[in-house]
């Protein structure tokens, strides 16, 4: 038991200090890819919600927590669907994150419009920012100059 604690609490710490980690600016999702950029300006913002699965996570959770106390009385197969349900629901949780997004509305230099749908808020109505596609799609801020600006 002691040898399972040991590896256990190595395997945990390993997972911590692997998330503190972060170096470059690029994302892995770039590599290999082309990429392209163009100027924008932020015209609107929504905050959106994407769709999760904690409740598949706790449906999962409780069969496993059933099935596992399947040779129990009847209270220990409630008990270990509950358990299961709960820790189902947390894990899926952990795994899924933030759920929060924002749908931005842009106009490029040419006066056309898309929209873009980001985890984070990197940008506010009215910003100047380069949208890069590589991939995955990134908003970066940048000068007034680049959108407001004749070149």
């Amino acid at each position: 038991m002691r040898r399972f604690t040991m590896t256990l609490s190595a395997m945990i710490s390993a997972l911590l200090l692997s998330a503190c980690v972060s170096s470059g600016d690029y994302h892995h999702s770039a590599k290999n890819q082309v990429s392209t950029g163009f100027y924008a300006v932020v015209e609107s913002v929504d905050p959106i919600k994407f769709k999760s699965h904690v409740g598949e996570g706790a449906a999962i959770g409780a069969v496993d927590g059933f099935v596992h106390n399947i040779y129990g009385d009847a209270d220990d197969r409630l008990f270990g669907a509950i358990v299961g349900a709960f820790f189902g629901a947390l894990v899926t949780s952990i795994a899924e994150g933030d759920t929060n997004g924002y749908e931005f509305h842009l106009q490029d230099l040419n006066g056309e419009y898309l929209s873009v749908i980001l985890d984070d808020k990197d940008a506010s109505v009215g910003d100047c920012v380069i949208v890069t596609i590589a991939g995955e799609v990134y908003l970066t801020r940048q000068a007034d100059r680049y959108c407001y600006e004749e070149f």
